[in-house]
């Protein structure tokens, strides 16, 4: 009788929906059917036993991340794989969430795709991406070739993106002001020897002059290490007034040059080869006489070499020549063998200065001049009859010339 009346009052309830609260032991009757379902059923309502033969609702409300609060990291016993889960999406497999490592809690992700760890942050707080063991707040290593960091920014306003790197004195709680001196950013390029790293090359920033609210000067410096030694050495450097210091050769590829553009001459923007000097050179070139009718005129060997420097389009000469034999010189005479060839065209003919020694005594005015379109230094005798120089040079006479011409 007593179990009528409970089947009765569970198939009234059965009409409103039946809760947690009437269950109180044993089981469920097999003939309840029909309702809306449990309601306000919690984890700790089912403490023991069975629910045989229950009729649920069709459905059951969705799962919810937000139901686990709480939850200590200990209980994380498996892993949470990339198929089964909303709340951690591409994160591949956690395992060994949380390891002690000292006195510290380190903490190491890994690629469920690839199974290694991604992500280790050791004892010291350093952060590893693609090492296990970073040697630095944050080191980022990866065996994958020409891959490296990227920085990127994506905008319409005139922004970039950048790498910043800052130097105080004191705390990184209470920053004081930097002193003149002190290097305030490093970029090391290091390379390994086989048995540890070394610094190939470097660029830093170095503080300098007065520093004072609102400015603090500074010099860039350029470092490489030599062939030879061990170590860098300062290379270059653009100090705070915006001078360049070279310890070095500059060395410039071939048809270019160093472009003046500023100043007060007529071509100021820079767009002239007028502005452009592309060519330093300095050498020696070795001269020979040339009669213009016939005859010989030999120079000695130790007195046959004169010397240039050639300045962009600007050729200087000079040269001191001994004449050691004559064979019977008629005509003009010229010297040959000079380092660059004059342009072709009147406006290119280029006067020279010419000193004569121990010529024939009727010799008291000579000029001397580079050719248009020639490679040699012409000589007239301004006060003969004819300007033919060549059959008034006597053995052991003097030549000497200087000047410059346009190449």
């Amino acid at each position: 009788m007593s179990r009528a009346r409970d089947n009765a009052n569970l198939g009234a309830q059965a009409g409103s929906g039946l809760d947690a609260s009437d269950i109180t032991s044993g089981a469920l009757p097999v003939g309840v059917t029909g309702g809306s379902g449990l309601n306000a059923l919690s984890a700790s309502n089912l403490s023991a036993g069975t629910v045989p033969d229950a009729r649920f609702p069709a459905t059951l409300p969705a799962a919810s991340g937000t139901n686990l609060t709480a939850l200590p990291a200990d209980e994380l016993s498996g892993t949470i794989t990339s198929g089964t889960q909303d709340a951690i999406t591409r994160l591949g497999t956690i395992s060994t969430a949380l390891t002690t490592t000292g006195a510290f809690t380190s903490v190491g992700i890994t690629d469920g795709a690839v199974g290694a760890t991604a992500i280790t942050i050791d004892a010291s707080e350093n952060v590893g991406i693609g090492t296990t063991s970073p040697a630095t707040p944050l080191h980022l290593a990866t065996q994958t070739v020409n891959v490296g960091q990227t920085i990127q920014g994506s905008y319409d306003s005139n922004a970039n993106p950048s790498l910043r790197l800052r130097k105080s004195n004191n705390t990184i709680a209470s920053p004081s002001a930097i002193t003149s001196g002190h290097v305030s950013g490093q970029i090391g390029f290091d390379s390994y020897d086989g048995n540890s790293w070394h610094t190939s090359s470097d660029i830093y920033s170095i503080t300098s002059g007065t520093v004072a609210d609102g400015r603090v000067a500074g010099s860039l410096v350029f470092r490489t290490s030599p062939d030879s030694v061990a170590g860098v050495s300062e290379r270059m450097r653009i100090d705070s007034a915006g001078d360049t210091i070279i310890q070095g050769n500059l060395k410039i590829v071939t048809d270019k040059g160093i472009n003046f553009y500023g100043g007060t001459d007529p071509d100021t923007t820079g767009t002239a080869t007028g502005n452009i000097l592309d060519d330093y050179e300095e050498g020696t070139w070795t001269a020979a006489a040339v009669c213009g009718t016939s005859g010989t005129i030999a120079f000695y060997s130790n007195w046959n070499t004169g010397r240039y420097t050639k300045i962009g389009n600007t050729v200087h000469i000079s040269g001191m020549f001994l004449v050691e034999t004559i064979g019977t010189p008629i005509g003009s005479l010229s010297i040959t063998g000079l380092p660059f060839t004059a342009p072709a065209g009147n406006s290119n003919y280029n006067a020279l200065s010419i000193r004569a020694y121990a010529w024939d005594v009727s010799v008291n005015a000579l000029s001397a001049f580079v050719g248009a379109g020639a490679a040699t230094i012409g000589i007239e005798n301004l006060n003969a009859s004819s300007t033919n120089a060549a059959g008034f040079v006597y053995v052991s006479s003097y030549i000497m010339i200087g000047g410059s011409y346009k190449v």
